[in-house]
């Protein structure tokens, strides 16, 4: 018998068909695309924060609103493995949180779309009673810290439950994804976090889609790595605590 849960965290970016489609999307609406790869350039090359990085690119798409992104879903679509990863984990009473950088009127209508009712968490655009306008708030955020606009560290440390021996997985392929890459018990990593990760070493699994996470956590064989870490045990306690 299973004496275990898995609590999934995944970054959305790995969950789409299309990574960057995000970054496409906004792109379509910049009026300086130039000056919008640029930013981009600098973002990957260390020079920006994650909340620096998407300040600026929301300067150059111009005036937000809810009909700004009345066709992400058309544009943006969750990948069939990670469907099929969602029927998984509910088979197994595994529970997945999605986290993201971006905005909620643009992954909102890709998951209703698909209709899977995960948690989520990222930015929200909304009007603000003062000035009128749409402006995007940042519930999520750290106090101490100005890296990130939505701190998955501190969303994955308060959703897992060590004294109930809830395992935290997370699986992630950005920039934004390495602070959280220390708290969690077992990390599925590409793209920018798996280079994060080998260089700090830090233990990962790499993946190319979602029918890798399913076979690698579903295999008996495998199954003496599916624990706590102590050492990410240690961080979320001190963390929580706040050490």
């Amino acid at each position: 018998m299973r004496n275990f849960r898995l609590k999934i965290f995944c970054e959305l970016t790995t969950a789409l068909k299309d990574n960057n489609a995000y970054l496409n999307y906004l792109l379509h609406l910049a009026d300086n695309k130039e000056m919008f790869n640029e930013t981009v350039k600098k973002y990957e090359s260390g020079s920006l924060s994650t909340r620096d990085f998407y300040a600026a690119l929301y300067e150059l798409t111009g005036n937000l609103s809810l009909n700004t992104f009345d066709n992400a879903e058309e544009t943006a679509e969750l990948s069939g493995t990670f469907i099929k990863f969602v029927r998984y984990c509910t088979d197994n009473d595994f529970e997945i949180i999605i986290f993201s950088d971006c905005i909620d009127s643009y992954t909102d209508p890709i998951f209703k779309k698909e209709n899977p009712s995960l948690k989520r968490f990222a930015g929200i655009l909304k009007k603000d009673p003062v000035s009128d306008k749409f402006e995007i708030f940042y519930p999520y955020t750290d106090e101490y810290c100005r890296l990130c606009n939505t701190c998955k560290r501190n969303i994955l440390v308060s959703h897992t439950n060590d004294l109930e021996n809830e395992i935290s997985v997370l699986i992630g392929d950005s920039i934004s994804d390495r602070c959280v890459s220390g708290f969690a018990d077992i990390v599925f990593a590409k793209g920018k976090l798996a280079s994060y990760c080998w260089k700090n070493n830090i233990t990962y699994f790499e993946f190319n889609d979602f029918e890798d996470i399913i076979n690698k956590i579903s295999k008996p064989e495998n199954k003496k790595f599916l624990k706590q870490k102590n050492e990410a045990r240690v961080r979320r306690k001190d963390l929580f605590l706040g050490g």
